[in-house]
């Protein structure tokens, strides 16, 4: 089977106008239509998936929000990539002022990569395995903060967000999604969260190697 990679022009406007009235509305259906679209359920089947979404934050570089998801079709499985060409939210906030400001609002074009490649059971069974383990870990809870005249504060990291979903073989699904403070290097969530990020980029540079990531080894 061979490589698949599509690149597809969006327009800002069509979608994010509307939300000056209300907000997140066009920026959420986006996510949804773009990094998770339906797929042919007579032909395939999506095992697991995982979107990664950064808002503009000043702890937090501007990733473009991205997915990954594991299909079978027949008794063959691929990994699909896609990720936005700029930060979304970023290019939204950015819009939502210059209309705010009555600046002029032309067409702001907006690139989505799609990259679709084979991939080994091995592969796809360590996916799966690690995917598992993130999922078992459950959501993220807010930290409990003992201040100085003995109140508690709880504090909540609102910066990334993640969702690891898996689809098993009696059509039940595990999802989690949460926030996760991404300086933090020793946990598996954040490694993971990188490794998939490498594959994303992989796949749309084409260099994805199977051997290369070492969670998923």
């Amino acid at each position: 089977m061979e490589k698949i990679r599509y690149k597809l022009f969006i327009l800002l406007t069509l979608f994010l106008l509307p939300e000056v009235a209300q907000p997140f509305q066009g920026y959420n259906y986006m996510l949804k239509t773009y990094l998770s679209p339906p797929i042919d359920t007579t032909t395939t089947k999506e095992i697991a998936s995982f979107i990664g979404i950064t808002v503009p934050m000043r702890r937090t570089p501007f990733i473009p929000e991205h997915s990954i998801r594991i299909i079978k079709s027949g008794n063959h499985f691929s990994i699909e990539a896609r990720i936005f060409g700029e930060n979304l939210s970023k290019i939204k906030n950015e819009y939502e002022i210059s209309v705010l400001d009555g600046k002029d609002t032309k067409f702001y074009p907006i690139e989505i990569f799609t990259s679709i490649m084979p991939i080994s059971d091995s592969l796809k069974d360590r996916m799966l395995s690690i995917f598992y383990k993130v999922i078992s870990y459950g959501h993220v809870k807010p930290s409990r903060i003992v201040n100085a005249d003995g109140s508690i504060t709880l504090s909540i990291y609102e910066g990334p967000t993640y969702e690891f979903v898996i689809n098993d073989s009696v059509h039940s699904q595990s999802t989690i999604g949460f926030s996760l403070d991404p300086t933090d290097s020793t946990d598996l969530r954040n490694k993971v969260i990188k490794t998939n990020l490498q594959i994303v980029n992989d796949l749309k540079n084409n260099i994805f190697d199977e051997s290369k990531y070492d969670i998923y080894k």
